[in-house]
């Protein structure tokens, strides 16, 4: 039987290949779950799966559900707060709620439809196809192929063609003489190209000379514009006199910069500026193009003249409006202000939920619980199995000690004699707990939060750490490696400080 695929997008990871199917409540970036996939791609036994798994420990084992072909049909095991729902010629069957490890089962026969799932998840999610690969899911369904595709003839293969006799070859003609390829034309020599003409020198004799008075220089202008201009001969495109000449260009007057004498008989202002000169030669060193006011050489006076009187004080501009320098258009960001890290991840997530969030059911009492607990885990109450949520994820306990106030797992935890934190970021800081115990190292042991699990780990002390988890007995923790504790286990560091994980109200 073909079992065809598809997946719903979710929290868990999805392991796809044609020797079978793995979902399991890991990250994608979880060395196990590439371990998984290599061993499933080259089909693998389940015994190869299942040593892949164990890898870190027992304790650090996560639900999951595996569905491998066997020849009596499919093997199937289930870890919950993963399950099965199967659907096939003897009805429909879930399988999850069970006690112990795992549930290990042959699924004897052809089944119509095989569901991986994660019995924490909606269900309301897009159901997506799926190919061979590793992807995040929260639930995976197989179907049995339809008879029309298990049916569909296959195509045969095409047969070549039997070749036909070839036939005898005509006698070729003779071939016909070559013409004598045309001589190519010489190539014209290159005209070396015209230098550009010298541009005339600039004339800055009226920037140095004196003051000059505004009548002689006025007169001095009639005379240079009534003075007649010389004919101009033009040419024909062949260089000879006559014909008809091109339009001149329009030509744009030049501008001086000139200084007048202010006196009583003519009170008429100073003449506007023109436009400001252009960025080369002499006028970039000019005082007007830097902002600084330049006082001119007064000239001497010529005798029988009025003195000129002093010209007006320069009225300074007016300074800006303090509103002209602080408003800034709302759609450019570049104009905005600086947010502070903890307004932009408010900003980021809803208003109502901030740090780290969880799915969860309230118990009768309002406890927040997982929603794959039957019992909540703060009152013990049984929880009815509400609508699962998403919400800020509340302290998940307390580690209490013999001397000093309990430590809140709100966050990770480091401990030691002089803990440091690893985190980069503020908001990954970890609590920091500092024991004044000369057996204990700097950096003792880390407590992590990963959902709803809390994970002790030895940061290599020089000591060790061990854990005794209920009706268990104590066992030594491997430098650098997870391991998830319940309530009421006890962590012991270097054989001496004791702290119990509880959980309350």
């Amino acid at each position: 039987m073909t079992l065809e695929g598809s997946y719903s997008p979710g929290t868990w990871t999805a392991v796809t290949t044609p020797s079978g199917w793995l979902l399991i409540d890991l990250r994608v970036t979880d060395a196990r779950v590439a371990d998984a996939w290599q061993v499933l791609r080259r089909a693998g036994s389940v015994d190869e799966v299942l040593d892949v798994l164990l890898h870190q420990g027992f304790e650090a084992l996560p639900g999951f559900a595996l569905v491998v072909p066997v020849s009596e049909g499919h093997r199937a095991i289930v870890r919950r707060p993963a399950s099965l729902a199967l659907d096939g010629p003897h009805g429909a069957e879930h399988v999850g709620e069970l006690p112990g490890t795992w549930l290990d089962r042959v699924l004897v026969g052809a089944w119509d439809r095989i569901e991986l799932r994660n019995d924490g998840a909606h269900d309301d999610g897009p159901s997506l196809p799926v190919g061979l690969g590793i992807t995040q899911a929260d639930r995976i369904l197989l179907s049995a192929a339809s008879e029309d595709d298990a049916r569909a003839p296959r195509p045969e293969p095409e047969t070549e063609p039997t070749p036909e006799p070839e036939a005898e070859p005509e006698p070729e003609a003779e071939p016909e003489p070559e013409a004598e390829p045309e001589p190519e034309a010489e190539p014209e020599p290159e005209t070396e190209p015209e230098e550009p003409a010298e541009e005339p020198a600039h004339d800055y004799s009226d920037l140095f000379a004196g003051t000059q008075d505004r009548d002689a220089f006025l007169a001095r202008l009639e005379a240079e514009e009534a003075a007649p201009q010389e004919d101009v001969e033009t040419s024909t495109d062949d260089g000879q006199p006559g014909g008809d000449a091109p339009e001149p260009e329009e030509l744009v007057p030049a501008v001086r910069e000139v200084t007048v004498v202010w006196d009583d008989d003519h009170p008429d202002p100073l003449p506007a500026p023109g436009p400001p000169p252009m960025a080369d030669g002499l006028i970039d060193g000019l005082p007007w193009l830097t902002g600084t006011p330049a006082t001119p050489t007064p000239a001497d006076p010529t005798p029988g003249d009025p003195t000129p009187a002093d010209p007006p004080p320069a009225v300074p501009p007016p300074a800006p409006a303090l509103a002209q320098l602080v408003d800034a258009d709302p759609e450019d960001e570049s104009t905005q202000l600086t947010m502070s890290r903890a307004d932009l991840l408010a900003a980021m997530r809803t208003p109502e939920i901030v740090g780290p969030t969880v799915t969860a059911v309230r118990c009768p009492q309002g406890h927040l619980t997982p929603p794959y607990d039957d019992r909540c885990r703060t009152c013990q109450a049984p929880v009815d199995g509400g609508e699962p949520q998403e919400v800020a994820r509340p302290p998940l306990g307390a580690l209490r000690r013999e001397h000093g106030a309990p430590i809140t797992l709100d966050r990770d935890v480091v401990i030691g004699r002089a803990p440091q934190a690893t985190a980069s970021r503020a908001a990954n800081q970890p609590n920091l707990v500092k024991i004044a115990d000369p057996g204990i190292s700097r950096n003792h042991v880390h407590v992590s939060l990963d959902g709803w699990q809390v994970l002790v780990r030895d940061l290599g002390s020089s000591n060790g750490t061990d854990i005794e988890l209920p009706g268990r007995e104590p066992e030594k923790l491997r430098a650098q490696e997870d391991y998830v504790i319940v309530p009421g286990t006890v962590i012991t560091l270097a054989g001496d400080v004791r702290l119990v994980f509880e959980v309350s109200a």
